[in-house]
């Protein structure tokens, strides 16, 4: 094996790695607002009423057929509320990091990666490139092309992810 594909092999790992400690600390941050906001006075993602639905006996109910109807509603209503409180969650942990002097989210700093430009004369990444990518990186995330994106890390020269290649960004070992 040669030194580009070791390096990319290499970056790859991290870069999973990192995405998944990542992930872990998104969905804790999540999941500590959730029951900020279910256990305040506003329920704004009607925890509260999903969980009392749920723990109504379906045999001393009434005929009506209304009850299924809503305890359905009230689910997606939650799981959508919930996941557009990640991709809001993602979207400000990502943008605040990646634009911060270290370019890394924490994932990323644990490995010893940064965000870099693949354009050698300009090495500021703009607010605008660093918050399309994440979006990007979202949207993607959210209609399960993540796997396509790591594989486009082994057949890129600079070993970009599908978010990466409009930006001209990549994720390098800091040097």
């Amino acid at each position: 094996m040669d030194t580009k594909n070791n390096s990319a092999l290499s970056v790859a790992i991290s870069r999973m790695a990192a995405n998944i400690i990542d992930n872990i600390l998104l969905a804790l941050l999540t999941f500590f607002i959730v029951l900020i906001l279910t256990f305040t006075s506003f329920d704004i993602l009607q925890l509260g009423t999903f969980i009392e639905m749920l723990q109504v006996d379906p045999y001393t109910l009434d005929t009506k057929p209304t009850h299924s109807y809503e305890l359905l509603k009230s689910m997606a209503f939650f799981l959508t509320s919930l996941s557009l409180l990640y991709a809001l969650v993602s979207l400000v942990y990502f943008q605040s990091l990646l634009t911060g002097n270290k370019r890394a989210t924490f994932g990323m700093q644990l490995f010893g990666l940064e965000l870099v430009s693949i354009d050698k004369k300009n090495k500021h990444i703009s607010f605008i490139k660093v918050s399309g990518r994440t979006i990007l990186f979202i949207v993607l995330k959210a209609v399960y092309v993540g796997g396509i994106s790591i594989i486009t890390m082994f057949v890129t020269k600079e070993f970009q992810t599908l978010h990466d290649m409009p930006f001209g960004t990549t994720i390098k070992f800091k040097k």
